[in-house]
């Protein structure tokens, strides 16, 4: 959305000067020649003529940002719902997106329409929000402005505008005036319809490419924040009660697994740190663990019952088993980056294996693992079951391994220094 609105506007730019001699009033705002539009006013000219994409006066005033202009024409009865022929774009959509509160007030004075709406659905409140204008929002809001209006080619509201463009401040406002942070964007099929020489519909095949998806979309304002790795964003929805578990309704990803996907990690660690997924990724591998080490197992969870309680072949299925069964005990080993206690707790629970990565925090790690063994009730050495990760390049000299190593240090450190995890 944000680069269709720019697109529209360098359109207007471009094609502004068709018939540009029937719309002289518009020219000179335009030009932003104010003694000239005083002049035009005063000699009777047109208010509302527009160039040839719709761009009247009043659209450049508010376009500008220029107010004198502005008040000229608004005190002379310019129309201030006039839409654009491309975009279909108002006065008042202008001084929302430049977060001109005081336009915006005059305009809707005026009797301007807070939800008028562009060619896509979108409102000036969305424009205000994606601009982080407060003082713009309120005033819109307080004049009537549908808070969860959803724009119609996407379905996003002004609330994911925000989180879209990292407005913190907005955000709260939002909320503040009643916007629900758990909405979503639609969900779109990615499968296009195909039809036969005839005409005739083609049945969809399924897919066969592994973890292909057939839909996109159904992202709420904080999978948005969370996917462009907005943490101003994200705190500031968090905050204000959003799910930080909410999946997304196309592929079911998880604020904190679209985070890690694009590559935001302090992101995803400030959701980690809230206990996001935690839950649910518990449970999941206590159900694993259950599979492998029993022979037959059923599970109750707070997100999981298995097996489900639905007739089978007669009655009711009370246990399952793993096909094929593991022949002997599997060890399972898992990276320790925190010494946070109920990670570290949890996997002494269920005897997971520590893999330490070198650097200062080492001897930290190991004696809280060492003390977690023993509050469970068992005694072990200091760095039992712990595996320390070095990593080494082999050169022939030490400036010639330095070199060598340095790009792939750099690499490790984008990753590893917002999670303040280098020594």
């Amino acid at each position: 959305m944000r680069m269709m609105w720019v697109a529209i506007v360098s359109f207007v730019l471009a094609v502004t000067g068709v018939h540009a001699s029937d719309a002289p009033l518009a020219n000179a705002a335009k030009e932003n020649d104010l003694d000239r539009v005083r002049t035009l006013i005063d000699g009777g000219a047109d208010l509302n003529s527009a160039q040839g994409d719709g761009m009247t006066a009043l659209h450049w005033a508010a376009f500008h940002d220029n107010v004198e202009v502005a008040d000229l024409l608004l005190a002379a009865d310019a129309d201030v719902s006039v839409q654009t022929r491309v975009g279909a774009l108002t006065p008042l959509w202008f001084a929302a997106n430049n977060g001109n509160a005081g336009l915006v007030d005059s305009l809707l004075t005026t009797e301007a329409d807070a939800n008028v709406v562009t060619a896509t659905g979108a409102t000036a409140l969305m424009a205000a929000a994606m601009t982080g204008s407060v003082e713009t929002i309120d005033v819109l809001v307080e004049r009537g402005a549908f808070i969860n209006s959803r724009e119609t080619a996407n379905g996003q509201t002004a609330l994911m505008f925000a989180a879209w463009e990292n407005r913190q401040e907005a955000i709260a406002a939002l909320v503040r005036h009643g916007a629900h942070v758990g909405l979503t964007s639609f969900v779109v099929s990615m499968i296009e319809p195909r039809v036969d020489e005839y005409g005739n519909p083609v049945p969809v095949q399924r897919r066969r490419v592994p973890g292909g998806n057939s839909v996109m979309g159904g992202l709420s304002a904080l999978l948005f924040a969370a996917r462009d790795g907005h943490m101003d964003a994200v705190r500031a929805l968090v905050a204000n009660e959003a799910d930080i578990d909410q999946v997304s309704g196309g592929d079911g990803t998880s604020p904190m697994v679209i985070a890690i996907a694009n590559g935001h990690y302090s992101v995803a660690q400030f959701l980690l740190d809230q206990a996001a997924n935690r839950d649910l990724v518990e449970e999941q591998v206590e159900i694993i663990f259950k599979s492998f080490n029993e022979r037959s197992f059923s599970h109750r969870g707070k997100n999981y019952t298995i097996p489900p309680k639905v007739p089978y072949r007669g009655y009711e299925l009370e246990e399952i088993t793993l096909v094929p069964r593991p022949k002997k005990l599997i060890e399972c080993w898992q990276p320790i980056f925190s010494v946070s206690p109920r990670g570290i707790d949890f996997m002494v629970r269920h005897g997971i294996k520590g893999v330490v990565p070198g650097g200062g925090r080492v001897e930290e790690i190991a004696e809280r693992w060492q003390e977690a063994h023993r509050l469970a009730g068992r005694e072990t050495e200091l760095g039992e079951d712990l595996a320390l990760v070095l990593q080494i390049h082999l050169a022939d000299t030490q400036q010639q391994a330095v070199d060598e190593a340095r790009c792939w240090f750099e690499e490790q450190l984008k990753v590893l220094a917002p999670l303040d995890r280098m020594p």
